[in-house]
């Protein structure tokens, strides 16, 4: 069996919430401090890795390391409390499988029930049983305490050398030195997690202090460093580091720190440490509530620090709101916002999400013709009206009359109207339909661009237009929820989901174009070569193989640095949306040239949010910087898309030192992919372009 070198570092690195292998290595070195304590926990994790392995768990489970990391601090434990014995050994071998069962089941009912994290409930359990069951087993040779005395540096204010114990106990090494080592390691790897340590010790440890009347024995007290943990989970592990969340993490701190003394006063009858108890039961209830509640901060992509979480959230959700429906345009041609959400007249409270569209000419910018006194001098009565999404019809009527200029239907205020259900579970209203023009039924599977009926004038409805609400619920008139409309263009500049509409806005569809989907539909193993060009000088060649990830994903993958772009495409549109990897490597050449590009032959221009790793590498004190306020620092590009498939962008990029202007271009090929692509920072500039097979 080859050896889990990965999945110990991963495990090790868990140990105070980071995932990052080398940050592993540091903290392995760490416990060799105690050699017992360091060997136990080796063979803790390798005995819980063999059974996983046995009893049939997946590589892809134990990789992760959310099954070994908790026998691993059982391991830390048992070297802790005992000397290395044979029996000792056996011991903790036998915990260690006890801690893997927990895990395994834990997670599965965790994730079913709850869907929050184990955190550390199986070590908590495990130490627990072992504490008490030692008790009674007097062949085990009890550890000197003592032995390590001399790691604590005794010149050290009691505030100090309370925290730094504080922060070696997470790895049962309870001395100055050792603190300092962890701490050391921790600002090089994430000064996010640095600063939430210092915080979250100090919160806790006041408020115990003013509670109990007395610093000294606050400080003092060893239990403190779930203060760390629950300000490390909160503030930037399961949450996205911000000032808000960071906030709820000091909430969360305080709870842990009167949760901590009641347990220990309960448990303290019975000679039974409280571990990391109050950690895991704050983590788990603040977690539970934020998700259940749908907070907007909830990690869902966990990166090797937090401070990559942060950077690729903000990246992502400037360039995919996914958290709201993104309709297309139910017309063609130019139309024009009558009233948008929140609008002065019927758009306003529980219905206040809507857009009203109506076609104004270009010459006199009147909605009509003539003096406008028929609806049939309206330029949009009749026009067709297409649906904005792909799904189900749910409900319609087109039995109402459309009304006469200057009259409204007071009772049936949605005139004749369609449902269409959506296959993410939300539902589009279009109503004020023509009467008789409805061409679908109940149940019939529509298709995005297919036509539904004609504009009308039916309903609470002054003059022709197409009013357009997104809802929760299947009945007409229901409450409408936030939307934003996706491949458009408003005002000459082109659209994805990530604005809204407001009043005034001239809009039109983005004209799609099979051939230049085609042109970006790439098969799975498929490999493109290019010769890469420096200074106009030709120094190497690079090759990007096509690969799926085991959730679907599609991605380029170069083989050298074993970088990963990942790609989609959705609603007409083509997108890298992540990237992994070296910044050096040439991918990031094709990020920065075309992040996102509309499929169509038409001129086109929009903006997009460049992640500023792609072109500095992970930043850590600008990411910290961030995590106070998420607008520094930002790196925007504009594009246009021209008629012969050229694509060119101007980044704007602002980091805390610099700030720079790069011009990208990318040709297509002529059958599929990129021909040529070229970034220009600068004096200096990168072309790859296409080799043929």
């Amino acid at each position: 069996m080859e050896l889990p070198v990965k999945q110990l570092l991963g495990s090790y690195s868990y140990l105070a919430l980071v995932r990052n292998p080398i940050f592993g290595i540091i903290l392995l070195a760490v416990t060799f401090i105690n050699p017992t304590s360091a060997l136990l926990a080796l063979l803790s994790f390798i005995a819980s890795f063999i059974l996983g392995k046995y009893i049939g768990i997946s590589d892809r489970q134990l990789e992760c390391g959310l099954y070994t990391y908790n026998s691993l601090l059982i391991g830390l434990l048992m070297g802790y409390l005992f000397k290395l014995t044979f029996l000792s050994c056996v011991f903790t071998i036998m915990a260690s499988f006890l801690t893997l069962m927990l895990s395994y089941s834990l997670y599965n009912l965790f994730l079913y029930y709850l869907n929050v994290p184990i955190l550390n409930i199986p070590f908590t359990i495990s130490a627990t049983l072992v504490f008490l069951s030692s008790i009674r087993y007097s062949n085990l040779l009890v550890a000197g305490y003592g032995n390590y005395t001399w790691l604590n540096m005794d010149f050290l204010p009691y505030w100090l050398s309370g925290f730094l114990k504080s922060v070696g106990i997470l790895l049962f090494l309870p001395y100055d030195v050792a603190g300092i080592a962890i701490l050391a390691a921790m600002v090089i790897f994430s000064r996010i997690n640095f600063f939430l340590m210092i915080v979250g010790y100090y919160t806790g440890a006041l408020f115990l202090g003013a509670m109990k009347g007395s610093l000294p024995l606050a400080f003092g007290d060893l239990y403190n460093f779930n203060f760390i943990l629950v300000a490390l989970a909160l503030g930037g592990v399961f949450l996205i580091p911000s000032p808000k969340t960071y906030i709820i993490a000091l909430i969360g701190v305080v709870i842990s720190a009167f949760i901590l003394d009641a347990i220990t006063v309960f448990w303290s009858s019975y000679g039974i440490p409280v571990f990391t108890f109050p950690f895991a039961l704050t983590v788990t209830l603040i977690l539970y509530v934020l998700k259940t509640t749908k907070f907007k901060f909830i990690t869902l992509d966990f990166l090797i620090s937090p401070e990559h979480n942060l950077e690729h959230y903000i990246n992502h959700s400037e360039r995919f709101i996914v958290s709201q429906p993104q309709p297309m345009l139910p017309f063609m041609g130019e139309w024009k916002v009558y009233q948008a959400s929140d609008g002065e007249w019927t758009h306003k409270g529980p219905w206040r999400y809507a857009v009203d569209f109506v076609i104004e000419d270009q010459s006199r910018h009147k909605t009509y013709q003539s003096d406008g006194l028929k609806k049939e001098d309206y330029h949009c009565f009749g026009k067709p009206v297409l649906s904005p999404i792909s799904g189900i019809v749910v409900d319609f009527n087109d039995e109402s009359d459309d009304n006469f200029i200057g009259y409204v239907d007071k009772r049936n205020n949605w005139g004749n109207y369609i449902i269409i259900q959506s296959p993410w579970g939300y539902y589009i209203e279009l109503s004020h339909l023509q009467k008789a023009s409805v061409t679908v039924r109940r149940g019939e599977v529509v298709t995005v661009g297919q036509k539904i009926g004609n504009c009308g004038n039916s309903g609470y409805s002054p003059q022709p237009h197409i009013h357009l609400q997104c809802q929760n619920l299947p009945a007409v008139g229901s409450p409408s929820i936030p939307f934003a409309f996706t491949n458009c263009i408003a005002n000459e500049k082109a659209l994805f989901g990530n604005v809204c509409l407001q009043k005034g806005d001239e809009v039109r569809p983005i004209v799609p174009s099979r051939v230049i989907e085609n042109k970006l539909q790439f098969i799975l193993d498929e490999v493109y070569t290019y010769s890469v060009k420096k200074q106009d000088r030709v120094q190497d060649v690079v090759r990007f193989e096509v690969r799926m990830d085991p959730s679907g994903c599609y991605y380029f993958f170069e083989p050298k640095s074993a970088s990963k772009l990942f790609f989609q495409h959705g609603d007409g549109v083509f997108s890298f949306f992540r990237y992994e990897g070296n910044p050096e490597c040439y991918l990031t050449v094709l990020f920065l040239a075309l992040p996102r590009v509309p499929f169509t032959e038409e001129t086109v221009v929009w903006s997009d949010s460049i992640n500023p790793a792609i072109l500095h590498g992970n930043k850590p004190m600008e990411s910290f910087l961030k995590s106070f306020n998420h607008n520094l620092f930002a790196t925007k590009g504009n594009y246009v898309i021209y008629a012969d498939g050229v694509v060119k962008g101007t980044i704007e990029s602002h980091c805390l030192l610099k700030s720079e202007i790069i011009q990208t271009e990318c040709k297509f090929d002529l059958y599929r992919g990129f021909y040529s692509v070229r970034v220009e920072r600068g004096k200096e500039n990168i072309t790859l372009l296409r080799v043929a097979e």
